[in-house]
């Protein structure tokens, strides 16, 4: 399972190691404008996960446990015994099924507008027939046109999309200039679920951070807010004129709130 996910490794200081995962779509590189200081931290790993541009390819049947598996052993080939896991959006999913799947394992979550409780996967009615061999035919050309919208896309994951630079423009357009990204991604969408982790929330017991930009679009506040009060033992940071992409957007204020919240664990 490793050997299909394409991961960045950053050895850094001697902390609790981190493992960062992306949002839908998305790849490492959303991550790059932090994990400078991250790294200061501890080592942190930032796979491109299963399914998504610029990733590995796809050898077998995908799920989101398939996915949360190959985090779990992305952390034994780097020798992690437990990991501080960071999500984006869908990643904050995946991360909270991995705090469930293993917790013994999670020292801590680390969650950035987390797609839990709408926009964490498709609806078991609609699961069918994204799998349908007609859908599987057509499903590339619709994985195309959707991220062909391009600036549209921006104006929802970004409170202020003139502060994204022609650099990370071209960063992001990377993916879309590798082979077979379109089947890739599309077979992730049609593998994806409805995330149906409100009934668990009780079970999440290890530290939680989550971090929403206030003006979110794509998973608004209220949500990441109504999450943080589900949970047991969970911390809120709202940042002012953000979007979805923080870790993009307003580097510097999840910065600071990480290291606070960092700071305050190891107390």
């Amino acid at each position: 399972m490793l050997a299909r996910m394409f991961t960045a490794r950053h050895r850094g200081g001697s902390g609790e190691p981190m493992v960062l995962l992306h949002g839908f779509t998305d790849t490492w590189r959303t991550w790059e404008l932090v994990l400078p200081t991250l790294e200061q931290h501890a080592d942190v790993l930032a796979p491109t996960l299963l399914g998504h541009a610029g990733g590995p390819p796809i050898t077998g049947p995908l799920t989101p446990g398939s996915v949360a598996d190959a985090v779990e052993q992305l952390m034994d080939e780097a020798g992690f015994e437990t990991a501080h896991i960071v999500g984006n959006s869908a990643g904050g999913t995946l991360a909270l099924r991995a705090a469930l799947a293993q917790p013994e394992r999670v020292a801590g979550l680390i969650l950035v507008s987390p797609a839990v409780f709408a926009g964490g996967g498709a609806p078991a009615f609609v699961q069918p027939l994204l799998r349908s061999p007609q859908l599987q035919r057509i499903g590339p050309l619709i994985a195309r046109a959707f991220l062909g919208q391009g600036d549209g896309l921006e104006s929802r994951a970004y409170y202020d999309a003139s502060i994204v630079t022609e650099e990370q423009r071209a960063r992001s357009r990377l993916g879309v200039q590798v082979e077979n990204w379109d089947r890739a991604l599309w077979a992730f969408t049609s593998a994806s679920q409805a995330s149906n982790l409100t009934d668990t929330l009780a079970e999440i017991t290890m530290p939680v951070l989550v971090v929403t930009g206030e003006n979110d679009l794509v998973v608004p506040a209220s949500q990441s807010i109504a999450l943080a009060d589900d949970l047991p033992d969970a911390d809120l940071v709202v940042v002012p004129a953000c979007g979805h992409l923080a870790q993009e957007e307003c580097p510097a204020a999840l910065l600071d709130a990480v290291n606070a919240w960092l700071a305050e664990q190891s107390w």
